[in-house]
């Protein structure tokens, strides 16, 4: 996207996805500006809003993205206790 240079107050940051089963004090990531080198990792619903209200009221936007992938269970997981599903989480 070529007009990502255009937009200079656009910022994003992703949080990483950690299981914890405790609050975490703070999160392993940085903001970065969009451009055309990095508008491929921001969220691309984001990134146009975020275009918008730059564009409109002029003012610097920041995104954060901390969205989680989820798949649904397995009908052999279902039966399975809280143990087996939870052993794959990277606790801290």
């Amino acid at each position: 996207m070529l007009e990502a240079n255009q937009y200079k107050g656009v910022h994003y940051v992703k949080i990483p996805s950690v299981m914890s089963s405790k609050p975490l004090d703070d999160a392993n990531c940085e903001w970065k500006e969009v451009n055309p080198e990095t508008v491929g990792d921001a969220s691309a619903t984001g990134y146009f809003f975020a275009q918008v209200i730059n564009k409109t009221l002029d003012i610097p936007v920041g995104l954060v993205m901390a969205n989680k992938l989820a798949r649904p269970r397995l009908p052999e997981e279902e039966h399975q206790g809280r143990s087996r599903l939870c052993k794959d989480d990277q606790e801290p």
